[in-house]
């Protein structure tokens, strides 16, 4: 006989003349010899080759960005899953038939379940404890204060407990009411599949079955290992990658005229409103001026201008006949005669036979051309003289809307061919990706993963009632 046999016979013998608390402290006696001599401790070694794996694969962006954290957050749940659920699913249904002459010889079931709930958190605890240490020596990092006690790893540690012993007990149900270890494995992936899509996690639910989340150990388990690492105050790392893959993203930016007017005329816009400020001109002498209105073609007008019209004799003596000087002297008479000197004026002004004296010319017509010459060929100091002149980039704009110069512009299309990358660029990829992934941040909000003691009081809670229920 077999040395299961052997203990198993032993305990049927003692247990008809034990009471309840006797016979759980014999079943405790037998479940940790099974622990030393059948291998149970395998299910530590099992949890921290586990640990190990998911460690590597994930530890790196955990607190780190948000969609590591919840994908860490959601595989350290996971591995608190499959340890509780495959510490017991077995362990009630292969020994039924000895559980049943037990049972007959005067065995208490409530002794015997007690017994195994005693050594499943015992066994959870272990499973805990190593998997918590193995994962921060992996790479998921647990540093820092908790919120229940100074550290975040006791937290942890305490989270894995609650969850790993829910899931036991879950499995431990399981496998009181299947009749053999055959329908327990068989019912166990359908168990283990229905905690992870309905833990409300990392696939969205739609409204109409999210209710089912309040049915698993596994959605305020997520609740809490969220609101430990504090997801929602990571930021969003898709963002980044997204912008670094589509910066070769080539498109063409068709802008009109009116557009870019209106856009350079926006003064509420802060960087619009700077660019307008923004003084523009330089400093000429007189002398490159003098050269540009001589010679460019956009002046010949302005060279034709007169600024001094033909004077004859005749206008001279009129214009000088209305000064207040020959109005004093109109009436004065020549030495020697009898002729005054307004005789004289009147004379010149109107004797016929004097209209050619009238129009004798007295200087020449002077356009602007002919002054700037004259001033260019005087060679004088003038023209080295320095003109300073300034103006900002919005009155230009202003003016020539003012002018209607633009006009014809407005109806224009401007194609300019570019790419993501140089776009940002331009605009600032650092500044841009902060604000995109802080707008992402918010949108993203739950309030489930706030990091409260009332949170995690209401699921501790939760535990309480599913182990005791």
């Amino acid at each position: 006989m077999d040395s299961k046999t052997d203990i198993n016979e032993s305990v049927e013998v003692r247990i008809g003349h034990a009471g309840g608390f006797e016979q759980i402290k014999i079943y405790l006696g037998k479940f940790f010899r099974m622990y030393k001599f059948q291998n149970d401790w395998v299910m530590v070694m099992m949890a921290i080759l586990v640990a190990i794996l998911v460690g590597f694969a994930l530890g790196g962006d955990f607190r780190v960005t948000r969609e590591g954290t919840l994908t860490g957050g959601f595989a350290l749940v996971c591995v608190c899953l499959w340890n509780g659920s495959f510490n017991s699913i077995q362990v009630i249904c292969r020994e039924r038939d000895v559980v049943k002459r037990e049972h007959r010889s005067g065995m208490k079931i409530p002794s015997y379940i007690v017994a195994h709930m005693i050594y499943q958190l015992f066994l959870c605890f272990l499973q805990s404890l190593v998997s918590v240490i193995t994962f921060d020596l992996v790479g998921f990092n647990f540093e820092g204060p908790g919120i229940i006690t100074p550290w975040l790893i006791v937290d942890i540690g305490i989270t894995f407990l609650l969850i790993t012993y829910a899931s036991d007990m879950l499995s431990l149900f399981i496998s009181s009411f299947v009749k053999n270890t055959t329908a327990a494995m068989t019912i166990m992936p359908f168990i283990l599949i229905f905690q992870l899509i309905f833990s409300g996690g990392l696939f969205p639910l739609p409204n109409i079955v999210k209710p089912l989340t309040y049915l698993t150990i596994s959605s305020p388990g997520f609740k809490v290992v969220s609101s430990e690492t504090n997801v929602n105050d990571m930021p969003y790392k898709a963002i980044t990658d997204m912008l670094d893959m589509v910066d070769d993203v080539e498109f063409d930016v068709e802008l009109t005229g009116a557009e870019i007017i209106d856009m350079l005329s926006d003064e509420s816009n802060e960087s619009v409103k700077e660019l307008r400020e923004t003084k523009v001109g330089k400093t000429m002498t007189v002398r490159e001026i003098t050269d540009i209105v001589q010679s460019d073609d956009e002046f010949a007008d302005l060279r034709g201008e007169t600024i001094i019209d033909r004077i004859t004799l005749g206008k001279a003596l009129n214009e000088a006949s209305k000064s207040s000087t020959a109005k004093e002297y109109n009436t004065a008479a020549i030495p020697n005669t009898p002729i005054t000197v307004g005789d004289v004026f009147n004379f010149i002004q109107n004797d016929e036979s004097l209209s050619d004296v009238r129009n004798t010319t007295l200087i020449e017509p002077v356009t602007i051309g002919a002054a700037l010459k004259m001033l260019k060929d005087s060679n004088s100091n003038v023209l080295n003289k320095e003109v300073k002149y300034y103006t900002t980039i919005g009155e230009v704009l202003d003016s020539l809307k003012e002018s209607g110069d633009l006009e014809n512009y407005k109806g224009k299309t401007i194609v300019y061919h570019t790419n993501l990358g140089k776009v940002l660029d331009k605009v600032g990829r650092d500044e841009t990706q902060i604000r995109v992934e802080r707008e992402a941040t918010k949108s993203m909000y739950n309030a489930d993963y706030d990091p409260t003691v009332r949170g995690f009081i209401l699921e501790y809670s939760y535990y309480y009632l599913v182990l005791h229920l």
